[in-house]
């Protein structure tokens, strides 16, 4: 129940989840879905109080970005519920792994990744439509850092957190790049 509980939790705090993406989980981790309920609420409210403290909009501004942030954030919970299903299938076969099961988690995770870019993509033309540009291009900073904060353990996440909350002198080149950290992270520590 311990791994089970951690799997859960890893999972929880990288996604932000919402409790829709339950349907996605591995049915091994079907009864803990009142746990990751409530620790995805919190999860998605100390995002978005980090987003709004970073972003420093005008209310003009803050008028137009929230409700496109809160759809885009609908979004991203659902494409993330395909990386929920792809790790709970890993944690419920990483004893019994074999080559097709370990091919079809990575095509799945793939097709996560392209998910993610073409919603990214979708809602770039959203955002720019409601904040400048360079705002946009800080969001999206810090909607990265955010990703790489809950994929690291507490002090790390602290630390991103903080940084996330400075401003910026360059830009994230990849914005998948905290799927990638995360992944490996979890696949190096459940092998041990």
């Amino acid at each position: 129940m311990n791994f089970r509980f951690a799997s859960a939790l890893v999972l929880v705090s990288l996604l932000g989840w919402q409790p829709a993406a339950l349907a996605q989980v591995n049915e091994k981790f079907a009864d803990m879905s009142d746990e990751i309920a409530a620790a995805r609420n919190v999860a998605q409210s100390d995002r978005k109080t980090i987003v709004d403290h970073s972003m420093q909009l005008t209310p003009q501004e803050s008028t137009a970005f929230w409700p496109v942030y809160n759809k885009y954030r609908e979004e991203v919970t659902k494409v993330n519920d395909q990386l929920v299903k792809v790790i709970t299938d890993y944690a419920a076969q990483r004893d019994t792994l074999t080559d097709a099961q370990a091919n079809k988690l990575l095509t799945d995770y793939l097709a996560f990744e392209q998910n993610s870019l073409d919603l990214r993509k979708k809602y770039l033309k959203q955002f720019t439509a409601v904040l400048p540009v360079t705002k946009v291009a800080r969001f999206y900073q810090i909607e990265n850092k955010l990703d790489v904060a809950a994929a690291v353990g507490p002090r790390e996440r602290d630390s991103a957190v903080e940084v996330a909350q400075r401003p910026a002198r360059h830009w994230a080149p990849a914005l998948s790049f905290s799927t990638s950290v995360f992944l490996a992270a979890w696949f190096s520590r459940t092998r041990r």
